[in-house]
């Protein structure tokens, strides 16, 4: 588990002498105008299987926001998705949730005939007049300009390894069949990419921005680690759940140090406040970044986002994915 904020950070910076530069206020038709207010940021990032802490462990919240943490906790109503015991979500948790995977695999299967082969560097022999070693058969058979045997780097198709960051930003009126496609999205894209050779770093992540006093909330789950085998019903439950979001993920982002409101804040994505935590100096850039989807039309587009970042000079895979999102109907 890693905490970090970014007042702390910005206070470290300040004791070692160090001045963050300062951006010169924007102009609008000439006209000066403020330069956009930083607010506090409290990153918390733990690994799926420490999320039961943040139930167990009341130490974990300051007591600012301890009597809004207590009342987190599992209902059994469809908004949390039927589970109504500690024990069930924790049991989501270790065993996985077979309905999710299979929603996911359902999805990935649509989009697998269309992923190019993976790249990687590979040695190639080559043939050349001269260096590297001597084939004299070649050579005593007039070929000198190919006598030459060498090998070089050479595109081909292999592993290569990318950090996904999913979404966890999700407002309370979605619902939990909502919630579950946005897991199968997630679930889909990493099972996608695994099978196109990536080996895929796996993130959520909640940004939710407290109103009074402002600051931003993000707690960050650890799903999966590039060397790590895929778990479809691990990921599906954790990403796609409504009962681990809504009683785990509310209880993360009580654990801020800044006053958080009883809606527990409002839903970013997590692109833009990513993006500022990097600024802040408080996380590191990735790969890609897979916005909510809370469809089947939503996840497969949002899927599609991503193979098209993460291979961007296959055309013809470009093309593929763009006729399939297009070729789909609305409720798809």
């Amino acid at each position: 588990m890693r905490v970090t904020d970014s007042k702390k950070i910005a206070a470290d910076r300040r004791k070692a002498g160090i001045v963050a530069p300062v951006a010169p206020a924007k102009k609008l038709d000439g006209v000066p105008r403020p330069r956009a207010k930083v607010l506090p940021m409290h990153v918390i990032e733990c690994d799926a299987w420490e999320l039961p802490q943040f139930a167990s462990d009341p130490t974990l919240t300051p007591d600012k926001n301890r009597t809004r943490s207590n009342e987190i906790h599992p209902s059994g109503g469809a908004w949390q998705g039927g589970c109504s015991s500690w024990e069930q979500v924790q049991e989501l948790l270790t065993k996985g949730w077979p309905d999710g995977a299979a929603q996911a695999r359902k999805l990935a299967d649509g989009l697998l005939p269309l992923l190019p082969p993976p790249e990687s560097l590979r040695r190639k022999t080559r043939w050349a007049e001269d260096g590297g070693e001597l084939d004299r058969d070649r050579l005593y058979s007039g070929g000198i300009e190919t006598a030459f045997r060498t090998t070089r780097q050479h595109l081909q198709r292999g592993p290569r390894t990318v950090k996904i960051v999913g979404s966890w930003s999700i407002n309370a009126g979605w619902g939990a069949d909502a919630i579950a496609w946005n897991g199968s999205a997630i679930t889909a894209l990493v099972d996608l990419l695994e099978n196109a050779d990536f080996r895929v770093e796996l993130s959520l992540c909640l940004a939710a921005q407290q109103p009074q006093p402002q600051s931003i909330s993000m707690p960050i789950v650890r799903i999966k680690t590039a060397s790590e085998p895929m778990n479809v019903d691990t990921i599906a439950a954790v990403a796609g759940h409504a009962a681990i979001f809504r009683t785990y993920g509310f209880k993360m982002i009580c654990t801020s140090p800044h006053t958080v409101a009883e809606s527990l804040g409002r839903a970013l994505t997590i692109t833009d406040a990513w993006g500022k935590a990097v600024e802040a100096g408080v996380l590191e850039p990735v790969d890609a970044f897979m916005e909510l989807a809370t469809s089947e039309a939503g996840a497969l587009a949002r899927v599609g986002e991503v193979l098209k970042k993460l291979m961007p000079h296959d055309p013809d895979f470009l093309a593929n994915v763009d006729a399939m999102i297009a070729g789909r109907p609305a409720e798809w």
